[in-house]
């Protein structure tokens, strides 16, 4: 017997597994705190249709999160595994911090493919000393339908064609293979890539050849979708060969260089073991500044774009890579 917080980590679409913690937290005199406004949504939604059975007295709000005698259930989704237990872990979370007294109990086995963030989690629970508790996927009922599920559709159905589309395409082969074993004509039984077209005229099979164009969609932090091809090149040449930051003062009535060319890098060089390349790429940006400097007009755009061209190319016969150059440049 645990008497120090319990805390759940469950798939919000597993209604069956909820209604079984329900049941056996009704057994004792704990109450329940639901983390997370979507969780708890559809938890009370799927109360109010008879889906899932509970006192509502059973369920506190966060306030009682802290607690002892309580239990918690937070959601694991798919699209970002684990990520409400990791924010509480890195101490991100403004509610709950784990504790030494804490039990967690991971209600669903880890999925493939995510072994090794799940094992991140479990090494991070155990330094903190809480009890950890997760179930085997030998010892767990699956949630996809069996050989014997996939063979009693068909025979309940009786389909003319068979299209697996779910799971890795080895699954699908899988999949279509049981469609033949079960006496399925394999000219019907449909196996496709992302982005083939199946094409059905009057009840019948057409092999067009048509494809649609399909692609990854990046994720970029919250917002899902194209993020322009310019912003990863410029990921991409951070990434690879850093950044050059040309930091020029001028007089904003006499027109004359105040302070700098000053050049500052990050992830280009070691400045203390370049600095004659440091001095020379200023003095070609002060040489390109005083070619643009009139008594009474400063052509910022030429001045930026010349020192970008030429201090490029210095710094590309010296070391072979191209630095994002940025130049900043102020009057006062």
């Amino acid at each position: 017997r645990n008497e120090g917080r319990i805390i759940f980590n469950i798939f919000q679409a597993q209604l069956f597994r909820i209604q079984e913690l329900f049941t056996e937290i009704e057994k004792t005199d704990r109450k329940i705190v639901i983390m997370g406004k979507k969780l708890e949504n559809i938890i009370l939604k799927a109360i109010e249709m008879n889906y899932l059975k509970i006192d509502k007295n059973k369920i506190s709000n966060i306030r009682h999160i802290n607690d002892k005698n309580i239990v918690i259930i937070m959601s694991d989704e798919r699209e970002k595994p684990f990520s409400n237990l990791q924010r509480i872990l890195k101490g991100y979370d403004k509610f709950i911090t784990i504790k030494n007294t804490d039990t967690i109990l991971f209600a669903s086995p880890v999925y493939d493919g995510m072994e090794k963030t799940a094992s991140d989690i479990f090494d991070k629970i155990a330094k903190i000393g809480a009890n950890l508790v997760h179930l085997s996927n030998k010892k767990n009922l699956s949630l996809h339908a069996s050989a014997e599920d996939l063979m009693l559709m068909l025979d309940l159905m009786q389909p003319k064609y068979y299209f697996p589309v779910i799971g890795e395409y080895r699954h699908q082969v899988m999949n279509g293979e049981l469609a033949m074993q079960f006496g399925m004509k394999e000219e019907n039984v449909l196996l496709k890539l992302n982005g083939q077209v199946v094409t059905f005229v009057d009840g019948e099979f057409v092999e067009t050849g048509e494809i649609i164009p399909t692609d990854d969609v990046l994720i970029d932090g919250k917002t899902v979708g194209d993020i322009g091809e310019l912003v990863l090149k410029d990921r991409e040449s951070l990434s690879e060969n850093g950044i050059v930051i040309v930091a020029i003062t001028i007089d904003k009535k006499t027109k004359k260089v105040l302070a700098g060319p000053e050049i500052l890098t990050r992830g280009f060089i070691y400045v203390k073991d370049n600095i004659d390349l440091i001095k020379e790429a200023e003095k070609i940006s002060l040489e390109v500044v005083n070619e643009h400097i009139k008594p009474n007009y400063v052509d910022f755009n030429k001045i930026k774009s010349g020192i970008r061209d030429k201090v490029g190319k210095y710094f590309y016969t010296q070391t072979e890579c191209k630095p994002m150059i940025i130049i900043v440049m102020q009057e006062v």
